[in-house]
């Protein structure tokens, strides 16, 4: 069971669920179909990019948007908008 406190960590759940039924749902391709994840800055936005795309920024955020520090100290990169 995953806990979480805030908005950013339920978005970030949330997308690591989207990931995984992605990856298995591509069959390995990480560049066929769009997704659409949630701005991890707790926004509730939502940020539509390939699978390949989100794992190479290493999560999704609004351009604008930052991560949360817990997330910066990780070294996650920001993935903008198409």
């Amino acid at each position: 069971m995953v806990h979480v406190t805030t908005a950013a960590e339920i978005a970030r759940a949330v997308n690591e669920r989207i990931c995984s039924l992605a990856e298995h749902l591509d069959g390995g391709k990480r560049d066929g179909h769009t997704y659409d994840f949630l701005c991890e800055d707790g926004c509730g936005a939502t940020v539509t990019t390939t699978l390949g795309d989100y794992l190479a920024a290493g999560g999704a955020w609004l351009d604008g948007h930052s991560p949360e520090e817990h997330q910066r100290d990780r070294g996650v990169g920001r993935l903008s908008v198409r």
